[in-house]
């Protein structure tokens, strides 16, 4: 910010602000939606654009809108959104149930990293990646397992590259607690040297495992940064969250797909985002 560099430190400087979006055509539905939210966000009004994509009903309705776009190895074609876990979750079990994609985690699982990865090549959180390989060997730590796989990301000029790396298998599940890392940091304090040297998670091959989560349906959150060919998301939450719908809707190149029904004031936004979900 201007003012603090020129508060703090003495220097001056200016602020730019970019308003147009760049990676949609002139003349996109999305970017016009998108353009309105914005200017209803700036304007703090409650109130959602007559168009919010194409209409999708149900958690199997989002599933088969996926399956018909998804292309192996192409991850980057299509995702579903959500505002919270569970959704996610369950569209994930069903996606991977329909590729035939079994156990904790297989070959062709399309996975997102939770955490940012250094080493040969740099991989930021939340970048999404295709699993080439596992090992059948399993790691086990502190009540923990592990496996070594080699997952495929692609750089900013669209070239594949891959990183070997154990995978932490039981974060696919769900988050693993502060107690459990406690115990796993405990276990490589008694039995690794280097460790118990430096207590650098880098001279751990399990504190430094990575930690994935499925990633064909993913949370707005985790989306944040990436783009997709195809957009489908569940608008569904308890309270109407301008930003959550705008960064949502941004995510998409070519197609939108939301399970909302069109509305114009706030107070018919509020009735949609709670009729939705049951009639869905």
């Amino acid at each position: 910010m201007a003012n603090y560099l020129q508060t703090k430190y003495g220097l001056r400087g200016g602020m730019v602000e970019m308003t147009e979006v760049k990676r949609q055509s002139k003349g996109s539905s999305i970017l016009a939606t998108a353009n309105e939210l914005r200017r209803n966000m700036e304007a703090k009004r409650l109130a959602t654009p007559k168009w919010i994509g194409e209409f999708f009903k149900g958690e199997e309705g989002a599933v088969k809108l996926y399956l018909a776009r998804f292309e192996q190895g192409q991850h980057e074609r299509v995702a579903i959104l959500s505002l919270g876990n569970a959704y996610r979750d369950r569209c994930n079990a069903h996606i991977r149930q329909s590729l035939g994609l079994t156990g904790r985690l297989s070959v062709n699982d399309t996975v997102v990293l939770n955490q940012n990865h250094v080493g040969q090549h740099y991989v930021a959180n939340g970048e999404v990646g295709v699993i080439k390989a596992i090992d059948s060997k399993r790691h086990r730590v502190a009540d923990l397992e592990f496996a070594e796989a080699e997952i495929a990301f692609k750089d900013e000029n669209d070239a594949e590259f891959s990183i070997v790396s154990l995978v932490l298998l039981d974060e696919l599940a769900a988050p693993i607690t502060k107690e459990q890392r406690k115990a796993l940091f405990a276990a490589e304090m008694r039995q690794n040297r280097t460790f118990q040297k430096s207590q650098d998670s880098r001279d751990s091959l399990y504190l430094s495992a990575l930690q994935l989560s499925y990633g064909h349906a993913l949370t707005v959150h985790k989306a944040q940064g990436s783009e997709w060919d195809s957009i489908i998301m569940n608008t569904a939450m308890y309270q109407l969250d301008l930003r959550f719908l705008y960064t949502g809707i941004t995510r998409a190149r070519k197609e939108l797909f939301t399970n909302s029904a069109h509305c114009y004031a706030a107070s018919d936004c509020l009735k949609t985002i709670f009729l939705l979900p049951l009639q869905a």
